[in-house]
């Protein structure tokens, strides 16, 4: 069971890193997109990978990083 967790929280990395460059080939669209609708996409993007970043981080101090420490 904790291994099937360890994998899903490397698979969610490996999706944000594979988003970064998607986001990353989105600057060549710069010039045919509205910088606008961009920017709006991006920034949504960013937010939700701070949320995830946030996920991860605890995730680490509770799963396969460490065991929880009760008491």
């Amino acid at each position: 069971m904790q291994v099937a967790r360890d994998d899903k929280i490397l698979e969610l990395v490996r999706t944000i890193t594979s988003l970064y460059s998607f986001v990353d080939r989105l600057e060549s669209l710069r010039k045919d997109v509205e910088l606008d609708v961009l920017e709006n996409i991006i920034q949504s993007i960013l937010v939700q990978t701070v949320e995830c970043s946030i996920f991860i981080r605890e995730y680490l101090g509770y799963g396969f990083a460490s065991k929880p420490k009760y008491g």
